[in-house]
């Protein structure tokens, strides 16, 4: 039986959305611990592991779009804010949610203290010091510890001061930095640095807090330091002389006027004694312009958006809004480096422990990079698509992902790592459609609104070839026959079908019938007959050899999607009113409709007029597709909602919500009408719109959906499905939407399923019979229990040994074997024993070799002649022999990807590796045996040197 126990994998079509990018220590301590960057897209939370070169997505969803994130030192706990305020705390280590919290407020921003034991929090412009939620237990997580006030404007940033973090540094949109102490005290005033001629972004303390570096957006870096007064005025009164220079002006709090104990280190510092005075300025912009240069009039001044310094390097990394940053070394701020890394403004850095990386975030663009600034390499370097996914496609290895998005371009993702490894730009309008060829997934083909259908090759990753309409059109739909030949693509206007060959790219015929656009097309994999789905109501089944409509299907709404099972016997077809038809392909009936309006039901529109349970009328599927054994219905379309169906019983058998973030449109059921206003748009209250920069943004274009002039601020963005699709391996499928291409795969260790459980099978017989060096029972008891904790002990218990290995294995048929496999095929990737699996695997592939033949070679064919019997019994044997062989598909997956690492490395050090094959040079005499000689001698051949 198929499993459901789905989870959200990773987030690919996105890795960057606006807030600050980290780096954070790896939880348990495995020599990594600087190597795992974390960023937010939307309301969710990616990491990515660098050097395993791997990502995943944190299990779990904000309220809203994050704004900060925040690591402790230790990175046992990750803090994500959003846009509200609300906060939710995760344990990295087991990936879970600790705690949710909200400050009742917008955060300005978040730092741990250098213990972890506070978090100091900028709300608004006061400066809230909280206790931080720590590895033990507590009622109350989050408990504040003091509130402190001073700043006039909003607080910008919040860094402690190194060691034990007695001190904290703010700066605010009033222009001022501030410092203050974490424990209360009676002889401490809050001191205040004024200067700066814009808002500062950021301050740090340094050597021992007796230095103090601000950088402000007009890219001016002033560097402060503590010096002590004389020894003579140690008697003199409190107020003491500032410095002659209006801008190294230090200020007291409110009615004060004198210069207050500063703590430096261990040692406190009384007023009279000491005082901050300006040291140096710095002009960042002119520093990394080399030679003088100056901004071009015609443009808008260079800005600095982002800061971050490296205490141990004393570098100072400054991202700025042209696209460039630059690496200063303090506190002279000597240029170092100087790079111009995107289009758009750099909003984050972060620096990793060893001041090696640095990771850069433009989320104008959706890039994240990350740059070794030493070797002048990428590291990392991942851009999404720039506005919304149309469709997606999955190879038939299940390896790569493609999507084609409204700007124009495709991107392929490698399935196992969710990175983008290859983007194809060759269209000039929206992608609509894509498809792989059935020759193992090399050939990839697109269809866009520019009137081309792209044939694509996977190995050298270029457009070789380019079909074009007679006359100017609309591709919406494509689709491509089993034998990978012949290519179809349906038109908007004309209402038309145009037939290609791939080989020549000669366009053969034009299939002319519907009478409205033709959205939908998928090949019959025995037939080979095409099935066109149209808004004219209708989908039409087509022998294209013969240029003959052989049946048309009536349905009772416009034709949304369609899609054929593996073995050709059904067709289902979405249409407007939501429903999904399933029709017999050898008679042309219909078996069934599912009614999935209910289902998808669900969200209230900012701008619908009709409660969300009244609003069904307007949700439909958009996208359709059946399983990989055929069983099940995968379906999604202009609602929150995906939704997999029973095809036999045509019945719901789960459903999942691809968001909760409210920040979307169409996400909670209740809108508040204390927050509507009398036109029934909650955007009408807000204030003056600003862009990323705070100037006041441009007035819009009316009407403009994308573009410059498109961008609609004030809106929230609507979630929906645009595309579906279900990997060939059965454990994955996913979703386009709008927040990113969502991957969800199958968790075995979420479900407790044993498949062959007695009262003898139990963890306690199992560990027994590996301590009694039963290994073949162990093995068969582990996998009748089907816990995979117990499958990878009682398998890596066995010694390495091909015959016990083999006897082993002969003992194991039907789910035993196919479980093992995917037991293989899991560890490949996740053990560090690769040699010990692989063997296990190659074993395992001569033993069964026979019979796992048999099944990679069934055909779809075997599939028709057993679904005649009809009913639920054919679903389940189409299963059985479904696992089997989405087993082995996982296998060659995680196999190749090993090959691919194994390359990639070899690649990376085949200099090294020549290097140290060359034998070694020895002294003349060590080789004849004669003292005193001083010539040299290779070992084998060569010249004597």
């Amino acid at each position: 039986a198929m499993k459901f126990n789905y989870r959200l994998a990773r987030l690919c079509g996105a890795v960057h959305d606006g807030a600050n990018v980290l780096f954070t220590p790896t939880a348990g301590g495995n020599g990594e611990e600087d190597e795992v960057l974390i960023s937010a897209v939307g309301n969710r939370v990616s990491v990515f592991e660098l050097t395993r070169h791997t990502s995943y997505t944190l299990p779990f969803e904000a309220r809203s779009d994050v704004h900060l994130l925040v690591a402790a030192h230790s990175g046992l706990i990750l803090v994500a804010i959003d846009k509200s305020g609300y906060a939710v705390a995760i344990s990295m280590s087991k990936r879970i949610v600790l705690h949710r919290f909200n400050f009742k407020g917008k955060v300005g921003d978040i730092a741990f203290s250098p213990d972890d034991k506070y978090l100091a929090v900028a709300l608004g412009r006061k400066l809230q010091i909280w206790r931080s939620p720590g590895h033990l237990r507590k009622l109350s997580p989050f408990a504040l510890h003091q509130t402190l006030g001073g700043h006039h404007s909003d607080i910008t940033s919040v860094n402690w001061s190194p060691g034990n973090g007695t001190y904290i540094v703010t700066t605010s949109e009033d222009h001022t930095v501030r410092i203050w102490t974490l424990h209360p005290d009676n002889d401490f005033v809050p001191l205040t640095l004024a200067g700066h001629k814009a808002p500062p972004i950021a301050a740090f303390l340094v050597d021992g807090s007796s230095s103090l570096y601000s950088v402000a957006t007009d890219c001016a870096l002033f560097v402060w330091e503590w010096q002590l007064h004389d020894d003579d005025d140690d008697d003199a009164t409190a107020t003491s002389t500032p410095a002659d220079d209006a801008s190294s002006m230090v200020l007291g709090t409110g009615a004060f006027d004198s210069i207050e104990a500063f703590r430096g280190g261990e040692e406190r510092l009384y007023a009279g004694r000491g005082s901050w005075v300006l040291k140096d300025k710095h002009f960042l912009w002119s520093a990394t312009s080399r030679g003088g240069q100056v901004d071009d009039p015609d443009q808008k001044p260079v800005k600095l958006t982002c800061v971050e310094l490296h205490r141990a390097m004393s570098l100072v990394v400054a991202g700025f809004s042209n696209g460039t940053f630059s690496i200063l070394e303090m506190p002279s701020a000597t240029p170092l480096h100087t790079l111009s890394i995107s289009s758009a403004s750099v909003k984050t850095v972060a620096v990793n422990q060893t001041g090696e990386w640095l990771a850069f975030g433009a989320p104008a663009l959706g890039q994240l990079l990350v740059w070794e600034w030493q070797s002048e390499t990428y590291v990392l370097k991942q851009q999404g698509h720039s506005y919304d996914m149309q469709t997606v496609a999955i190879s038939p290895d299940g390896s790569i992902l493609a999507t084609g998005g409204d700007d124009a371009k495709v991107k392929l993702w490698a399935a196992a790592s969710g990175f983008c490894f290859v983007t194809l730009s060759e269209h000039t309008a929206p992608v609509t459609a894509l498809c792989f060829g059935p020759s193992g997934g090399r050939v990839l083909l697109s269809a866009s609104l520019d009137g081309t259908a792209r044939a694509y090759d996977l190995v050298r990753y270029r457009n070789f070839r380019t079909m074009s309409s007679p006359n100017p059109t609309q591709l919406v739909s494509l689709a491509v026959d089993k034998s990978g030949e012949i290519v179809c693509a349906g038109s908007m206007e004309p209402f038309e079908i145009y037939v290609w060959a791939l080989q020549t790219g000669r366009l053969l015929d034009i299939l002319s019938s519907h009478t409205g656009p033709v959205v939908g097309l998928s090949f019959d994999p025995v037939t080979g007959h095409l099935a066109s789905g149209s808004w004219d109501k209708t989908v039409k089944v087509w022998d294209i050899y013969r240029n003959e409509c052989l049946d048309t299907l009536d349905h009772n709404a416009e034709v949304l999607c369609i899609d054929f099972r593996a073995d050709g016997q059904q067709l289902v077809a979405g249409t407007l009113h939501g429903n999904l038809h399933l029709w017999n392909t050898e008679d042309a009936t219909e078996i069934g409709v599912i009614e999935g309006t209910k289902d998808i039901a669900g969200g209230r529109g900012i701008e619908d007029r009709v409660t969300a349970a009244n609003s069904s009328a307007k949700k439909h599927f958009s996208s359709v597709c059946f399983s990989a054994d055929g069983t099940c219905v995968l379906a999604g379309g202009r609602s929150k909602f995906v939704c997999i169906y029973e095809a036999s019983q045509q019945i719901l058998l789960k459903k999942f919500q691809v968001s909760h973030n409210r920040a979307r449109d169409g996400v909670l059921d209740f809108l508040r009408s204390d927050q509507l206003a009398s036109s029934g748009d909650p955007t009408a209250l807000l204030g003056e719109e600003r862009n990323e920069d705070g100037e006041r943004a441009p007035q819009l274009l009316p009407g403009a959906k994308r573009g410059e002039d498109g961008k609609r601020h004030n809106r929230q963005r609507e979630i929906f499905v645009s595309a579906v699709a279900f990997s060939t391996t059965g454990r994955e499928w996913a979703a386009a939407t709008s927040d990113g291409l969502l991957v969800y795969a199958l968790e075995e260790d979420l479900l407790f399923d044993p498949v062959d459980l007695d009262e003898s099978v139990t963890p306690d017989q199992i560990h027994k019979a590996i301590a009694e060096k039963s290994y073949g029972r162990a093995i068969r008891m582990s996998l009748g229990l089907n816990l995979s904790e117990l499958i990878t002990l009682s398998l890596e218990a066995v010694p390495m040994e091909p015959a016990l290995v083999k006897l082993i294995v002969k003992g194991l048929h039907g789910h035993s074997l196919a479980k093992l496999i995917e037991v293989l095929s899991t560890r490949l990737g996740a053990s560090r024993h690769l040699e010990f699996y692989l063997q296990w695997a190659l074993i395992v592939l001569k033993t069964h070799g026979k019979k796992l033949r048999g099944v990679a070679a069934v055909s779809a064919r075997l599939g028709a002649a057993a679904s005649a019997a009809g009913g639920l019994s054919t679903a389940q044997g189409v299963g059985e022999r479904g696992r089997l062989r989405t087993a082995l598909r996982s296998l060659q997956r995680s196999v190749m990807r090993q090959q691919d690492l194994l390359m990639a490395l070899c690649d990376e050090n085949q200099y090294t590796l020549s290097f140290l094959a060359v034998p070694p040079a020895v002294p003349k005499d060590q080789e004849t045996g004669n003292e005193g000689g001083g010539g040299l001698v290779m070992r084998e051949g060569g010249e004597e040197d």
